[in-house]
């Protein structure tokens, strides 16, 4: 008897904001020039040293080590599945030695990058087990190389939480270090016992904790209900930040599609089971097909942030990106060591938040043709 079983998740990436408590943004000014050659889609970034840079292009399928004074480039490998190639390129994460961890979304494994763009070894983030698939697809390292992530397991069934988790990749020891809310979605079940099909759609503006990882370990954790900065320690102990009042945004049209263009670029992770043959594949913009307003149901208003809005900066502040109306400039509420709002930074229109560096924060400007133009911001 053929069985099939299809779920695809979509992760949306950030969208915009307006700020809370302090009224006022400090505007970011960019440093220097652009970078003179366009990117399709600067799907990672990350800084080897002040204005060198690893980044990665999902679409045009690359690596590229990058100097921004000289204005010049170099590929590091080349596009393919064999060993030392990557298909669907996407994070760049910060390992010690000034080493690079590439997500290879295309071929389901995570490379190591050396500072000199040397292709190193590569291991699935992928195990196959009796009950499916377990997904280790890291969102951020700490200084010692430790991996942080949360599980995602195929089949049936789903918690309203899932846990942080902390991976030393020298002892192979798995920690849960923090939970945090999940957003709620929408399940369709189509077919019959012998070729069941479940496709699983994240529900507009849904509200969702956001976290992120800092160089020492903690994680910073933006909770959705109230608004505020939580701080987890390495050994688990919460400091809990102070609410923070915010004014929601009414949701327009505009806003609706925007947000559905912003599911061009999620995450899509489809798996499936033929006659007891499991498989998997991940890639970006895998929710194309939803494109229709009136498919979905849209609350009057956005959540104080969207998916996957903390960034931490080398110094170990948090960012969180705002929800703002579409089209208005990307705004970040900034937190500090003790989860207190500090400032708030707004970025130039059409600007992307890519990543931090050395005093800098490093952006992807969208020209009219839908090319990102990098460029390093003040901080």
């Amino acid at each position: 008897m053929r069985r099939s079983l299809a779920v695809v998740f979509a992760f949306l990436l950030g969208v915009l904001l307006p700020t809370g408590l302090l009224g006022q943004s400090t505007a970011l000014t960019r440093k220097g020039v652009e970078y003179p050659e366009p990117f399709a889609r600067v799907t990672g970034l990350r800084e080897l040293a002040p204005g060198r840079l690893l980044v990665s292009d999902g679409i045009e399928e690359k690596v590229v080590l990058l100097d921004l004074a000289r204005g010049s480039a170099r590929q590091v490998g080349r596009a393919g599945p064999g060993p030392k190639e990557y298909k669907g390129p996407d994070a760049l994460i910060a390992l010690p030695g000034n080493r690079s961890l590439l997500v290879d979304l295309g071929n389901s494994r995570l490379t190591e990058v050396g500072p000199d763009g040397t292709i190193g070894d590569s291991r699935s983030f992928v195990e196959e087990g009796e009950d499916g698939f377990s997904i280790r697809l890291p969102a951020g390292a700490d200084t010692r190389g430790r991996l942080y992530y949360q599980p995602m397991v195929g089949g049936p069934g789903r918690s309203d939480s899932a846990r942080v988790v902390r991976f030393d990749r020298a002892t192979g020891r798995v920690d849960t270090v923090a939970r945090t809310a999940l957003p709620a979605v929408n399940r369709r079940t189509s077919g019959g016992e012998g070729n069941r099909s479940e496709r699983v759609m994240p529900r507009p503006f849904a509200a969702q904790d956001a976290w992120g990882v800092a160089p020492d370990g903690r994680i910073a954790i933006a909770r959705a209900e109230p608004y505020r900065l939580d701080w987890v320690a390495e050994d688990g102990r919460v400091a809990a930040g102070t609410p923070v009042s915010w004014r929601p945004v009414p949701i327009r049209e505009g806003d609706k599609r925007e947000w559905i263009e912003g599911m061009a670029n999620g995450l899509s992770v489809r798996m499936e089971n033929r006659n007891g043959q499991q498989s998997i594949a991940f890639s970006r913009g895998g929710m194309r097909d939803a494109a229709d307003p009136a498919q979905f149901t849209w609350p009057e208003a956005k959540p104080a942030f969207p998916a996957g809005a903390v960034r931490v900066t080398p110094e170990g502040e948090a960012w969180v990106e705002r929800h703002v109306a579409a089209g208005a400039p990307r705004q970040f509420d900034v937190f500090d060591a003790r989860g207190r709002l500090v400032r708030s930074v707004t970025l130039p229109a059409r600007v992307r938040l890519l990543g931090f560096g050395q005093g800098v924060a490093y952006g992807a400007r969208m020209d009219e043709d839908g090319m990102e133009w990098l460029a390093a911001y003040t901080r």
